[in-house]
């Protein structure tokens, strides 16, 4: 049987809501890309970025 994978897109680091929807389905952090987002200024006066996300055929219990 071929089951379809969720697919996450890239979460916004400054998005912790959606960073813990993701976690709590089992998706695990991967990745950081620091400040890809040169439009977004956060309060401490960085620029954004993304998290990125992977889960495991074998994590999978959908």
């Amino acid at each position: 049987m071929n089951t379809m994978l969720p697919d996450l897109p890239d979460q916004n680091e400054v998005n912790i809501r959606s960073q813990r929807v993701a976690e709590r389905c089992g998706f695990v952090r991967e990745g950081h890309i620091r400040q890809v987002h040169p439009h977004i200024l956060c309060a401490d006066g960085s620029y954004s970025g993304d998290y990125l996300y992977g889960l495991l055929r074998s994590e999978w219990t959908g």
